[in-house]
């Protein structure tokens, strides 16, 4: 059942809970403060609508009739007031606004009592105002699921936003397409842990003094859009505003300090998606397209579906422009790639929860480890000696020929793939390369169907920090498990 799947692999999106017709998966917050499905057995009735609606363990099941990516804009709100008020270029507030005009209903993330993140549904213009901006924590789903498909089978129009893994959880849940359904979800760099966000609410009402905060703002554009401020308002009138690379929070969010596991092997990564549209800033705007840029903010669209396309173009007050997908991925590499944290991860985590330091303390030895020292870089910089030495070089070659390889293929061309692919290409009387790709490169995925066919005895991965998530690549694509490896594997 849905306990077979590991919390380094859960997303916590809630689909388990709430299509369990027997009751028996509440969704409660671990010692980490995230949100995890939590099986009482004797309720069971082995059903396992859990494990079959779970988007991890049924990715590769599509329930989108068009998921392709159609097009990719640059894009903002010309209502500058709406604009300011957004964290980007304030299309959703746009796209919010014309489904209310429509007769549906809006489904998104807002702060609720105590600044809980949660999703929750808005019927009006006004209650869409909760939905604005963003909100860097995992929000809790409930029972919003089962509220969609009531509303889409009452053939109501629904808009619902939320992280891609939350937008693949419902539609595992409703388990085929609705013609009155718009799903969008996000470049996400990860979610970080709610049991963490109310430490630092309460940290911060501590050093104002206050006994409640009655405003949060993570992205106020008062010093502009690129450098966007994180702004709290307390009960007894005193103002916090910080930027975002001062505010303690946001330096580990960034970091990737207290982010959920999964996030640092994301199974939604990619630009094509099961979603509708896609939405995120522009990074990189002024430099790669700079017709485009707005200094109240521009947001990058990539619509994945003709009902996103249609809706899209229904916007009046919306300023586009069709750019290519190239020019926003240069500055958005979280939507192809899991943030590479981990150690910073273990240390925040030991620090914080075993070794019980103040939550500010913990957060800044993390943040503030020099990773050039850390263990991590240590273990980069011996593997890195391994391959570079001539005596590894021979022992690579010898366990390579213990195994029978004499063809392979290399993927994850940093510093090592390079420098083992230089050092391969110095006898090709032994070993032959097949093919070589970079996973950075945006062909990368239809480059691995392209070689697929190609007769090869090893598959060598030689990214140290991405190898699980280049893993589940190939093995979506058809790739023999069997002939999958790190080249951490082969030389240690």
């Amino acid at each position: 059942m849905i306990d077979q799947i590991k919390q380094e692999e859960c997303c916590g999106c809630g689909a388990c809970a709430q299509v369990c017709p027997a009751d028996c998966i509440n969704v409660e917050q671990n010692t980490e403060g995230f949100y995890y499905p939590k099986l009482d057995p004797s309720k069971c009735i082995e059903c396992k609508k859990c494990i079959n609606t779970c988007p991890v363990t049924q990715r590769e099941i599509s329930v989108h009739s068009n998921n392709k990516m159609l097009k990719v804009y640059a894009g903002y709100n010309t209502n500058l007031l709406e604009q300011y008020s957004s964290s980007s270029g304030g299309i959703f507030i746009l796209l919010a606004e014309l489904v209310i005009e429509k007769g549906g209903v809006v489904y998104g993330a807002a702060f609720g009592q105590d600044f809980i993140v949660k999703h929750i549904c808005a019927k009006s213009k006004e209650q869409l105002k909760q939905l604005r901006g963003s909100k860097y924590v995992q929000s809790y789903t409930g029972n919003t699921f089962i509220q969609v498909k009531n509303y889409l089978q009452d053939k109501c129009l629904v808009l619902f936003s939320g992280t891609p893994c939350q937008i693949e959880g419902l539609l595992r849940f409703l388990g085929k397409p609705y013609e009155n359904l718009i799903t969008i979800d996000l470049f996400c760099t990860g979610v970080p842990s709610p049991g963490i966000w109310q430490d630092y609410l309460n940290y911060r009402k501590k050093q104002a003094y206050a006994e409640k905060i009655t405003c949060i703002n993570f992205r106020n554009k008062s010093a502009g859009w690129e450098d966007y401020r994180v702004c709290f308002s307390f009960d007894n009138g005193i103002e916090y505003s910080k930027g975002s690379k001062e505010d303690i929070y946001m330096k580990g969010f960034i970091s990737g300090a207290f982010l959920q596991p999964a996030c640092y092997n994301c199974k939604f990564k990619g630009v094509e998606r099961n979603s509708d549209l896609t939405l995120g800033d522009f990074w990189g705007v002024k430099k790669e397209q700079p017709e485009c840029y707005n200094p109240y903010g521009v947001s990058a669209i990539l619509v994945q579906s003709e009902k996103g396309e249609n809706l899209l173009k229904e916007l009046a007050k919306a300023w586009l422009k069709e750019v290519p997908v190239e020019s926003v991925l240069k500055g958005n590499r979280n939507a192809l790639r899991s943030i590479t944290a981990l150690a910073r991860r273990e240390m925040f985590f030991d620090l914080y929860t075993k070794n019980k330091l103040p939550l500010t303390e913990a957060i800044q030895k993390a943040v503030g480890q020099d990773i050039g020292t850390g263990r991590l870089r240590q273990y980069f910089n011996l593997f890195k000696q391994w391959v570079e030495n001539l005596q590894n070089r021979q022992f690579l070659y010898d366990k390579l020929s213990r195994m029978d390889v004499s063809r392979v293929g290399l993927i994850g061309l940093g510093d090592i793939g390079k420098r083992l692919k230089a050092e391969l290409e110095l006898d090709n009387s032994h070993i032959k390369i097949c093919y070589i790709l970079d996973e950075n490169d945006i062909r990368f995925a239809k480059q691995l169907e392209e070689v697929k066919t190609q007769p090869c005895d090893l598959i060598i991965i030689c990214s140290f920090v991405s190898f699980y998530e280049l893993r589940e690549q190939l093995l979506r694509a058809g790739y023999n498990k069997e002939i999958i490896v790190s080249l951490k594997e082969l030389v240690f």
